[in-house]
């Protein structure tokens, strides 16, 4: 018995030309859209040189700029900075003190993560990369004692984040100032002012001036001492009409 060969339809072939684009555009899509791995994020430590490092004897500190607004006065301000040659962008950051562990700290400012002891987060720098982490930590005082953090795009060779400067917060118990005895000013004694003897004028004895005699002009100075009787003036009688009459 012969079987004779019928020819495929178009249409069918059609659909399934249709069929295995889609099913090909789907299989894209989800390799596309899937995240990255973990493994993508290389890890990178802090510079050797920076671990006990304490924020008041750093050689660097500023307190200018994020370090400036700390969340109190008993905080001390941590600066890190991730170079070009470790990554372009932390994607966290943990940093172990002597008493707290700050992170993993993963929110971008003006986000925060805080935990017992410490406030930070991750900062972009004007690029738009994400290369800075700041960290506030209390008690103040405290030392780095290890760091670590993850950075993105994977980079083959791992490199070390730094610290760039720092800013210290105020002692949270102050030690009190010395109290300042004031010693009494010295009683200052006055010695009376001497007293000024005045001594008395000295009296000026004024001799009498002399009144000079009236002498009689050409008496004395060689002539008679004794001036010569003056004769009585007589004076006239006034008679009275019957006396005239008579006499």
């Amino acid at each position: 018995m012969s079987f004779i060969s019928r020819p495929v339809p178009r249409l069918l072939i059609a659909v399934g030309a249709a069929i295995f684009a889609v099913v090909a555009a789907i299989a894209l899509s989800i390799q596309t859209s899937s995240p990255k791995p973990a493994w993508a994020d290389t890890p990178v430590t802090i510079n050797p040189d920076h671990i006990g490092a304490t924020a008041d004897e750093f050689d660097e500190q500023d307190c200018s700029g994020p370090l400036g607004s700390p969340p109190g006065p008993n905080y001390d301000g941590w600066h890190f900075v991730l170079p070009s040659s470790s990554g372009d962008n932390f994607t966290s950051i943990t940093i172990q003190f002597t008493s707290v562990t700050a992170g993993p700290i993963t929110a971008v400012f003006p986000d925060t993560d805080s935990g017992p002891g410490w406030v930070g987060y991750l900062a972009e720098a004007g690029n738009g990369d994400v290369i800075h982490a700041y960290i506030f930590t209390t008690p103040t005082g405290q030392a780095i004692v290890n760091g670590s953090a993850t950075v993105s795009p994977d980079e083959t060779t791992p490199g070390t984040f730094n610290l760039s400067h720092t800013c210290p917060g105020m002692s949270q118990s102050p030690s009190p100032s010395p109290s300042m005895s004031v010693s009494p000013s010295p009683s200052r004694s006055i010695s009376p002012s001497p007293s000024r003897s005045v001594s008395p004028t000295p009296s000026v004895s004024r001799s009498p001036r002399p009144t000079p005699s009236r002498t009689t002009p050409g008496y004395g100075y060689g002539g008679p001492t004794t001036p010569p009787p003056v004769e009585p003036v007589q004076q006239p009688q006034h008679l009275s009409w019957w006396e005239r009459l008579v006499n």
